[in-house]
């Protein structure tokens, strides 16, 4: 999740809101998971975390699967 990502990569979501040019509140609403963000700000996060945008999808989404339709392993 966008929480874990801040954790691993040791980011303090004041230095993040800064880097992103959004409010401090609003990246504490990231990580509680109140708010997605919109997919430009997603990828300004993902970019500053070095990470793909993919961790600012809902864990409840349909796993990705291969052409054969079987489900890819992680």
């Amino acid at each position: 999740t966008f929480a874990r990502v801040m954790d691993a990569k040791g980011i303090k979501p004041e230095e993040l809101a800064y880097r992103a040019g959004v409010t401090v509140g609003y990246v504490y609403k990231l990580r509680r998971g109140e708010q997605r963000p919109s997919l430009d700000t997603a990828a300004k996060l993902a970019e500053l975390l070095g990470v793909s945008v993919d961790v600012f999808l809902p864990c409840n989404c349909p796993q990705r699967t291969t052409e054969g339709g079987a489900p890819r392993s992680r």
